[in-house]
């Protein structure tokens, strides 16, 4: 997720059984016919159990799990980051961020292993935002961090609230377990625009880049947690305005 930002969570699944409802091949139970609003009681009830045992599932031992903790713009002028998705995804095989599911965002850290779990991070970021407030976020550049693949990235102008949360985040929670692009140090704030730039298209990307000159504004307004992949949102916060 941006920069392919991931996360993850563990939940409990629960399921119940009533052991007289089992019988022997030597008993004979007679129901009634059931009626019109049976079935649909018992349609409804289905489909709820299917809901729940996706919401509860609790992923098998060994799935690789990642959490991530950020903060997104969930507003119309979001779009504004959206429509440069769209214009790196013409220089990609298949557009990234849209694939995503999720919105335009800064992430803050990014745990793989069980060292941090969800309620861990979630409380971490709920301290570093105590105070504040949505933010609005300036962009005047569009950069690229090398690599295979390139990844393309508005850089916000220099704010120093995102820097404080994510300095409250690295005092919260020991950095050695985050990521190492997110540490102290060598974090980067940027909001992610495409993350698999093809090979053969990487001179045109940075060419795009580099004739990028316009600014823009946008409110980021949401915290959350995140597990992926997919993105999966697992606690969030709307900041007050």
């Amino acid at each position: 997720m941006s920069v392919a930002h991931r996360a993850s969570a563990c939940r409990t699944s629960f399921c119940s059984r009533d052991e007289s409802s089992f019988v022997t091949p030597q008993q004979t139970i007679k129901h009634p016919p059931p009626n019109r609003w049976e079935n649909l009681i018992f349609a409804r009830i289905h489909v709820l159990r299917g809901w729940l045992a996706r919401e509860t599932a609790v992923p098998h031992f060994g799935e690789p799990m990642s959490l991530a903790i950020n903060i997104r713009a969930d507003n119309d002028p979001a779009g504004e980051i959206e429509r440069l998705w769209d214009q790196v995804g013409a220089f990609e095989a298949k557009p990234s961020m849209r694939a995503l599911g999720y919105r335009p965002h800064f992430t803050f850290a990014i745990y793989d292993g069980p060292a941090v779990d969800q309620q861990v991070a979630w409380n971490a970021m709920l301290a570093a935002v105590a105070g504040e407030t949505q933010l609005r976020i300036e962009f005047r550049r569009i950069r690229w961090f090398e690599g295979s693949p390139l990844v393309l990235w508005a850089e916000p102008v220099v704010d120093r609230a995102l820097a404080r949360i994510h300095s409250a985040v690295s005092a919260a929670i020991d950095p050695a377990h985050c990521r190492p692009h997110y540490r102290p140090g060598a974090w980067i704030p940027h909001c992610t625009l495409g993350t698999a730039v093809a090979g053969e298209r990487c001179g045109d990307a940075i060419a795009y880049a580099r004739g990028f000159d316009r600014s823009f504004e946008v409110t980021f307004d949401t915290v959350d947690c995140v597990s992926f992949p997919p993105v999966r949102i697992l606690a969030e916060r709307r900041l007050p305005s």
